[in-house]
């Protein structure tokens, strides 16, 4: 009896060494995945700031990405007969 006891109270303890480390995993796994959310969650935002960093760059080598963009982005909001006249008067003006 006394031999089952002592295999029961080694098996809790490695059981209990083992839960501790689990929770510790956890809590580590629990702090990188925040990190990661939050910095997923914040990169549409960097990429504006570095977008904005970059308009004197891009004016200076005639660059027209984000105006070409935002060009786009008008149109697509437009009904299919004012785009197609958008665009044509854009070709025209340039």
């Amino acid at each position: 009896m006394i031999e089952y006891l002592k295999q029961t109270l080694v098996e809790r303890q490695t059981l209990a060494a083992e839960l501790s480390q689990a929770v510790l995993a956890r809590s580590v796994q629990e702090a990188e995945f925040k990190k990661k959310t939050k910095l997923v969650s914040d990169f549409p935002a960097l990429l504006l700031k570095l977008e904005e960093a970059s308009l004197p760059l891009q004016d200076y080598l005639s660059v027209t990405i984000t105006r070409d963009e935002k060009y786009r982005d008008t149109v697509a909001r437009l009904p299919t007969p004012l785009a197609t006249i958008f665009e044509k008067l854009t070709l025209f003006s340039e």
